[in-house]
């Protein structure tokens, strides 16, 4: 045999032993393992959840804002509103405290009232205006706790309200379903 021979016998042996070696380890008959470390971040603290709420608001009183001398003067107390026979061109207003909680570092929420169609029919919309302290909605920052927050809700009825519509005033709007809602606005 020549030497030429065997040398190359072995190198090929050598070969094939170094590619199965491989196969073995990156193959199914071994493991092949990436290192990884992990460690805390470092941050301190527990994550607190947020709170939005409504209390139930204190006794309020309804005021006639603006009248025509018949019922009485300007900032008379209606003492039964459901005894009160509205008609256009009166205003009236709802005083009270609502005790509101909007509780969080980037929590909104605005306060509106409403009462749905029980509140004001769909034929009355367009001549009975409804705000909060002058506005369509307050915005309620975050603070901690239950706040009372002072409103005043005025329900304006129209001097330009039909004769047919006005008429019927005391069926279109019930004073007694005024409902105010709370609820998170996009920062």
């Amino acid at each position: 045999m020549s030497t030429t021979h065997t040398k190359d016998r072995t190198v090929l042996k050598g070969a094939v032993a170094a590619g199965a070696a491989t196969a073995i380890l990156l193959g199914g008959f071994g493991t092949f393992a990436l290192w990884q470390a992990s460690t805390a971040a470092g941050t301190s603290g527990t994550l607190a959840s947020g709170d939005l709420a409504l209390g139930t608001p204190a006794t309020g009183e309804w005021r006639l804002v603006e009248s025509d001398g018949v019922y009485g003067e300007d900032g008379a107390v209606v003492e039964d509103i459901s005894a009160f026979v509205a008609s256009p061109g009166d205003v009236l207003e709802y005083s009270t405290a609502v005790p509101v909680t909007v509780k969080g570092s980037d929590l909104k929420a605005k306060l509106t009232v409403s009462g749905g169609e029980t509140f004001i029919a769909p034929a009355a919309t367009e001549y009975v205006t409804v705000t909060i302290n002058g506005q369509d909605a307050l915005d309620v920052l975050p603070h901690d706790g239950e706040q009372p927050l002072e409103v005043a809700v005025r329900v304006e009825f129209s001097s330009s309200t039909p004769a047919g519509v006005a008429q019927d005033l005391d069926t279109l709007v019930s004073l007694d379903d005024v409902t105010f809602t709370l609820e998170q606005v996009a920062a």
